[in-house]
């Protein structure tokens, strides 16, 4: 290789050099721009989730619907104050941890990739006999 060659080829391989990072960093950004989406899609979907039961909680109709075994009237309820893109699933136990729902209470398959997994404790307002109900509420974002 002639000596006046050397400068042309080590201003290439620089060239070359600084594409090779910038491409990094601008398809890391890519990436990262992603993740934070779905973040921020998953913390508004749990805030959704336990706004709803909040509401349903708050007039102690989500403890009366689970004493009386209403599994429609949750199913109704959730559908309602949910968005039509949200897909919910719903198990509750009792204070031993024992399933309760002996039918699904659900508005169809959870198979999105944004799915979040909520727990709320429910009591019931009878002083008289104390009891506790923990619910376990599953949403997924259609399309989100």
């Amino acid at each position: 290789m002639k000596s006046g060659n050397s400068g042309q080829i080590r201003v290439i391989e620089a060239f070359l050099a600084v594409t090779v990072v910038f491409s990094a960093v601008i398809i890391s950004s890519r990436i990262m721009e992603a993740n934070i989406h779905k973040d921020v899609v998953d913390n508004n979907l749990a805030r959704l989730g336990l706004n709803v039961l909040f509401i349903l909680d708050q007039d102690g109709s989500l403890c009366n619907y689970i004493e009386s075994r209403n599994w429609t009237g949750i199913c109704e309820a959730l559908k309602l104050l949910l968005p039509a893109n949200v897909v919910f699933n719903v198990t509750i136990y009792d204070e031993d941890m024992k399933q309760i729902n002996a039918e699904q209470i659900a508005n169809g398959g959870i198979d999105g990739r944004n799915i979040v997994s909520i727990e709320y404790v429910c009591t019931n307002r009878d002083p008289r006999c104390f009891r506790y109900y923990v619910i376990h509420l599953c949403l997924a974002g259609a399309g989100l």
